[in-house]
């Protein structure tokens, strides 16, 4: 694995989302995502995990039971190995170039979802994802998994392996009981609109003044 435990600091700024399946990561990553391209700043760089890259699409083809099962350990590896493609392709490369990067589930969704299991311990999950770039701030939008649920059932058919309601109430104890450098927690049964704000706070004290100007 190349070494990506590269300081990104005073360059472009990371920023990730996590939370349960239904906590709306992926509506509040957009609209700081357009947000931040209406500001007039560097263009932002919105990813997701798993990611595009071939390791990333093996990753959904597993999830969603159109692939072979896998042990605890080797779905972890491929998580990595997903990880270490997107860092080494997509995120570096943008914060070296100042671009805002912003990630719809990262470290603490590994860190969760498999600790959920209890078959790893939490701390080899860490201690696995050492090298890759630590965010900025990392945005855990919190709601019960009894909401979480609903969100989902309402969605359409049940398609991810991970998706129960007992295994949810197991991954929030997780995310409850987890620290993490930056990690800002929000009520994420608050109106879009509410939450995008919260998010919008907590960027206007980071960094140097006027890092994000925003309209």
């Amino acid at each position: 694995m190349p070494d990506l435990a590269v300081s990104h600091r005073a360059l472009g700024h990371f920023f990730a989302f996590e939370g349960l399946d239904g906590s709306g990561k992926s509506t509040q990553a957009r609209l700081l995502s357009e947000r931040l391209a209406a500001s007039g700043g560097p263009k932002p760089l919105l990813l997701r995990e798993p990611s595009s890259g071939p390791t990333g699409q093996a990753i959904r083809e597993r999830l969603s039971g159109n692939g072979p099962g896998l042990d605890p350990q080797s779905e972890m590896e491929l998580f990595l190995a997903d990880r270490a493609w997107d860092a080494e392709n997509n995120i570096l490369p943008a914060l070296r170039l100042g671009r805002p990067v912003i990630i719809d589930r990262y470290v603490l969704s590994n860190v969760a979802y498999q600790g959920a299991r209890g078959l790893i311990p939490i701390e080899a999950i860490f201690s696995a994802n050492a090298a890759f770039p630590v965010p900025d701030l990392t945005f855990l939008l919190e709601i019960p998994p009894e909401t979480a649920w609903g969100r989902i059932k309402a969605r359409g058919p049940l398609v991810d392996n991970f998706e129960s309601l007992d295994y949810l109430k197991k991954v929030k104890a997780v995310y409850d009981s987890l620290s993490w450098p930056g990690l800002t927690r929000i009520p994420a049964e608050l109106p879009p609109e509410t939450v995008h704000g919260r998010v919008l706070s907590a960027l206007s004290g980071l960094g140097r003044p006027g890092a994000f100007p925003l309209p």
